[in-house]
């Protein structure tokens, strides 16, 4: 017996509507499912002081002197503030106080003058 009679070639059907239908629908199902389940609403506590980082390794320390790896660093940067910042919408790069009141003053003996800290 030839394979040609044992297992005839398939024909080309196209869907048709009600196929694609229900495609749409069960799409359209899954997709409310998990915008329901998914979307919780969380409580906000004015009193909750945590900071919440998703990271692939963990943090070593919060001691901006001794961090020496890219994750505790990160972390620092965004719970730490330093005296100046840059002015990123100016061109050329401008550096601006962040916690200091004024930008330190630089004596003619090259020196700094620290400048006091601004009350928040």
């Amino acid at each position: 017996m030839a394979l040609s009679k044992a297992y005839p070639a398939r024909q080309f059907r196209p869907r048709g509507q009600t196929a694609t239908f229900v495609q749409v629908l069960l799409a359209g199902a899954v997709a409310i499912a998990l915008a329901i389940t998914g979307c919780t609403k969380k409580r906000f506590d004015e009193n909750d002081n945590s900071l919440n980082l998703v990271l692939r390794a963990n943090v070593k320390g919060l001691d901006p002197i001794s961090a020496n790896d890219l994750y505790s660093s990160t972390v620092i940067a965004q719970m730490y503030e330093g005296l100046l910042e840059y002015n990123y919408l100016k061109a050329p790069l401008h550096s601006q106080p962040a916690l200091a009141e004024a930008m330190p003053e630089v004596s003619k003996t090259a020196s700094l003058t620290p400048s006091k800290l601004r009350r928040v």
